[in-house]
């Protein structure tokens, strides 16, 4: 893998996500709760899978289409907004 400064800043943004998530884990403890998930979730479960989806979106449209990337990237930040806080 290259570690372009694109690669670089994503894998900060994971890396802050995560340390913001055991923050908030430790002044507030995780209440799991359902959401439109077919599961109960705790936040850090909906970061997951918000994570799993965008990865998902991101490689069906490099795949499959011949879009931009910047519209996938559109489409996958609106699928982890929508699973981070309704899922």
């Amino acid at each position: 893998m290259a570690w372009t400064p694109q690669t670089a800043v994503f894998v900060l943004i994971v890396a802050v996500t995560l340390a913001v998530l055991v923050v908030i884990a430790a002044l507030h403890p995780p209440v799991p709760r359902q959401g439109f998930l077919p599961m109960e979730t705790s936040a850090g479960d909906r970061v997951y899978l918000g994570l799993l989806g965008t990865g998902a979106i991101l490689i069906a449209l490099i795949a499959l289409t011949a879009l931009p990337i910047v519209v996938g990237l559109g489409i996958a930040a609106v699928w982890m907004l929508v699973v981070v806080v309704w899922g």
